[in-house]
């Protein structure tokens, strides 16, 4: 294995935290027992899940250390086809107009498209670079990150652009390679770099709008953005592995504020009404004001939280490391329930009407094992996922993601291939979406596993 894509993974693990800032208050704990009884299906792979499964018309879409793509029949857990790729995929599917966009890691790392009926491959394009990004659609283009920013032609699978920061070159860790999955809101976007960057780069010519550079007493190694960000009400909020989180202006890249926390931070932010919620590889869970970061609450777990959380109605559902899924009170960060996976859940889950799904892994990245599952659970809510990542149809999506949404080009007269043919039937007007990588790993749906009409 490359020794310089080793590390670029092994130093976001081992990122080192600053001591928590902000406004005192008590933990949130709580006895309840554990509640195993929750258990819909499970799907075992062969290999780590790192990412969130992805949940389209009855379809649970999820990449896996197995060098395979699964798609999983959502009602019943059996396997409907399996995608074989030449590395491991870590990524979230990014699932729109019938195609699923995904990438896989290491050299030569790839974009693919595929069909999500049948699971044939309908694109592939090459980075130059490692591929740690789960791609984002916006507008007819695919975003990634790799040794830059990508913008990919979602028809075609050609380059239209590449964002490199100055002075970039990735063979040196912490000179600017992008992990982390990029967000698309209003024609911008917006993503950070291991070079302890946070750019806004306008999505149609690549160019740059403004930088925010990390300040922080930690090693410069130690400042990376590996959490995707989340935009909301002209604020961007994204968390670094110095351990904090930070509030900039969207429209300046100004800071509004920052909140530290104990360790580096994997997981990638959500807003919902007038609070942001994060994890912490301090094994906390977050809840601050969205205007003034002060802190609402936060709530202890035994292991190191990685999952990004998601919220349906007054319930956080958020993974730990230390093998729970956990269900907190939005307004108290007090636990509903806690559910035993048994593994690892460093995924953030995906709830669809009541239904939430994760990925979970056993032992480390590199470490051998039995390999990951995609477990199907009951949470009790009548909802599905919340929040500002799937209004934005970026960490995750579903049908009431906001905004209008620009069309797809209509397909050049230059398409002649059997796959360009399949892909112009399948791209038709309208498509934004998107997915997290390893810690922020997203979610996407539409109605339930039937198909039938979308609820209001």
């Amino acid at each position: 294995m490359n020794e310089i894509s080793r590390r670029n993974v092994l130093t976001a693990v081992a990122g080192t935290g600053i001591a928590a800032t902000g406004i005192a208050t008590v933990e949130r704990t709580s006895a309840q027992s554990v509640d195993d009884n929750r258990t819909l299906w499970e799907y075992e792979t062969d290999g780590l899940i790192g990412s969130s499964p992805t949940v389209i018309d009855g379809t649970v879409y999820a990449g896996s250390g197995d060098y395979s793509v699964y798609a999983i029949d959502a009602e019943t857990g059996d396997r409907r086809w399996k995608f074989d790729t030449n590395d491991i995929v870590l990524s979230s599917p990014a699932v729109t107009q019938g195609v699923v966009f995904v990438t896989e890691e290491w050299f030569p790392g790839r974009v693919f498209a595929l069909d999500a009926e049948a699971g044939d491959e309908l694109w592939q394009y090459e980075p130059e670079g490692i591929v740690h990004s789960s791609p984002t659609v916006y507008d007819g283009t695919v975003f990634v990150g790799s040794d830059g920013l990508y913008a990919i032609d979602a028809t075609r699978g050609e380059r239209k652009w590449r964002f490199r920061p100055d002075g970039f070159d990735w063979e040196e860790p912490g000179t600017g390679s992008f992990r982390c999955s990029p967000v698309v809101v209003d024609g911008t976007v917006f993503v950070g770099n291991d070079g302890n960057n946070v750019f806004a780069v306008d999505a149609d010519s690549g160019e740059k709008e403004w930088r925010f550079d990390i300040q922080s007493d930690v090693a410069e190694s130690d400042r990376e953005i590996i959490s995707s960000p989340t935009v909301v009400d002209g604020t961007v909020f994204v968390g670094s592995m110095d351990g904090t989180l930070y509030a900039l202006n969207a429209e300046t890249g100004k800071k509004q504020w920052e909140f530290g926390t104990g360790d580096g931070i994997w997981s990638s932010p959500t807003v919902f009404e007038d609070a942001v919620f994060f994890g912490s590889q301090d094994a906390h869970v977050y809840a601050l004001d969205t205007v003034t970061g002060d802190e609402h609450w936060q709530f202890e777990t035994g292991g190191e939280v990685w999952s990004s959380p998601t919220v349906v109605n007054g319930t956080v559902f958020v993974g730990s490391g230390d093998q729970h899924l956990y269900a907190l009170d939005r307004d108290s960060g007090d636990q509903r329930w806690r559910y035993d996976a048994g593994v690892k859940v460093n995924t953030g889950p995906t709830v669809v009407d009541g239904t939430a799904f994760v990925g979970t892994q056993t032992g480390g990245l590199f470490e051998e094992g039995p390999g990951g599952k995609i477990i199907a659970i009951e949470t009790d809510e009548e909802g599905s996922s919340g929040g500002s990542r799937v209004r934005q149809g970026a960490l995750g999506h579903h049908h009431t993601w906001a905004g209008s949404v620009e069309s797809f080009p209509a397909p050049g007269e230059q398409a002649k291939q059997t796959d360009q043919n399949r892909m112009d039937d399948l791209l038709l007007p309208g498509a934004v979406a998107g997915a997290a990588g390893l810690g922020g790993i997203g979610y996407a749906l539409k109605r339930r596993f039937s198909g039938e009409d979308e609820r209001k």
